[in-house]
């Protein structure tokens, strides 16, 4: 087994992509679907703006988050990086990544409480088919805390972007 197929993060990771691609497939079909019936039949179905953007989007942005990271897929801004000498890019990344996982420990710690709310008073969406709404929050928390131990193990250099 190499080291890739031995990391629990790596596996964790693996399930949130396949969750964010069902997503997006589930969000292509759903709005085929509902925008053929509203035009062609004056019925659309029920619940599909609620639905898309309560769980399929949330899904789409923070199910992949920490794979993205790593994968050094998230926008940055280099114009003026290639002026600067390789001790001080070192540093700016490193104070980038700092800033970024101080940001998401916060987003974390202020997620957990509204999923542990949620499965307790068992709150439903607003929409007509309400469905339970502690699935999408946690689906932030999850992403969110994978992506500060993926910041963790980058600012300690034990793995680095691809």
């Amino acid at each position: 087994m190499t080291d890739k197929q031995r990391d629990p993060i790596a596996w964790v990771e693996r399930v949130c992509l396949i969750i964010a691609g069902t997503a997006l497939i589930i969000l292509m079909l759903l709005t085929t679907v509902d925008t053929l019936l509203r035009y062609f039949f004056s019925a659309p179905l029920t619940g599909v703006l609620e639905f898309s953007e309560e769980y399929l989007m949330i899904a789409l942005i923070f199910m992949p988050i920490s794979y993205v990271f790593i994968a050094g897929g998230h926008i940055k801004v280099e114009l003026l990086e290639r002026y600067f000498p390789p001790k001080v890019k070192w540093f700016l990344g490193k104070m980038n990544i700092l800033i970024g996982l101080i940001l998401f420990i916060v987003i974390t710690a202020a997620s957990f409480p509204v999923v542990q709310e949620a499965i307790e008073i068992g709150e439903h969406s607003s929409s007509a088919i309400e469905y339970p709404m502690a699935p999408a929050y946690a689906m932030v928390t999850i992403g969110c805390f994978l992506l500060c131990v993926r910041s963790i193990q980058m600012f300690m250099g034990k793995i680095s972007e691809h």
